[in-house]
């Protein structure tokens, strides 16, 4: 495999490695996002003032991931379209 070939695959299996890491930090940030409302019981169903602010905030970092991730796939589908049209034999 000529070297240009295999960094066009290095940079692709680098993006897809980046894109792997943002996924588990996204679940991470839902699992932190969704645990208060796990732990709500019948007698205490609202939550603080204090705790919907926090809630709201993990929220808004999750938003922030799942766009950061959205931005990243998508970055990836124009390599990919890139690479199989430079390479229109795979």
């Amino acid at each position: 495999m000529p070297y240009a070939r295999a960094q066009e695959y290095s940079d692709l299996y680098g993006l897809q490695a980046q894109i792997d890491v943002a996924q588990h930090q996204a679940a991470r940030d839902a699992i932190i996002s969704l645990a208060p409302f796990l732990n709500l019981t019948g007698s205490d169903p609202v939550p603080t003032g204090e705790d919907a602010k926090q809630i709201k905030q993990h929220i808004e970092v999750l938003q922030g991931q799942l766009l950061l991730l959205n931005s990243m796939v998508t970055s990836l589908d124009v390599e990919y379209k890139k690479f199989l049209a430079a390479h229109p034999e795979r």
